[in-house]
């Protein structure tokens, strides 16, 4: 595998059908070390695109500073997504365990309530830490929207509390659940 930079050769097109050039790593460096003092309007931005399979090169490309906000916020999001899912395992309420007395137990023989499904709390806690990994609009949106039908809301009293249409409700309602699809 390896890395590629690629920058635009007229730096003042905005990333409007530019020209690119290819840089050497050295070339690379140098270009950030430069852009460490620069105000944060004259910087040039980049960002890393990297290969489709294992081995492939990924390419360093000249961006604008939108689009690398834009693919720092999607990687923070990703890494997010592994740390999340590297933090559940899967346990059997049926294996046996044994404390310091030596007596056996299994976590079937623990669970505070048996009428509880340990899958539906396992689904919320999962769902309420996808809903963390939202932008801050999306999830005050659904966080929102959850308590109030938790209290019985209708989505026209959600509406006019948030002073929006029925409709625009359930769009935004859509978009953070297409979201949430993304992330699970």
């Amino acid at each position: 595998m390896s890395k590629k930079y690629y920058a635009w050769k007229n730096r003042d097109c905005q990333g409007i059908t530019p020209e690119w050039i290819e840089l050497t790593g050295k070339e690379f460096v140098e270009l950030c070390k430069a852009n460490k003092d620069l105000p944060d309007e004259e910087k040039r931005w980049f960002y890393k695109l990297p290969g489709l399979e294992e081995g492939d090169d990924y390419l360093v490309m000249e961006c604008t500073y939108e689009n690398f906000l834009k693919s720092e916020q999607e990687r923070l999001q990703r890494h997010r997504k592994i740390e999340l899912w590297e933090c559940f395992e899967c346990l059997s309420l049926d294996y046996k365990y044994t404390d310091n007395s030596g007596e056996e137990y299994t976590l079937a023989d623990i669970v505070r309530d048996p009428r509880v499904s340990t899958e539906d709390d396992y689904m919320n806690l999962a769902l309420y830490a996808a809903i963390d990994l939202l932008n801050d609009d999306y999830r005050n949106f659904i966080l929102y929207w959850i308590e109030n039908k938790k209290d019985g809301l209708s989505d026209d009293r959600i509406a006019a509390s948030l002073n929006i249409s029925r409709d625009k409700l359930r769009w935004m309602y859509k978009q953070v659940c297409d979201e949430l699809r993304k992330i699970f």
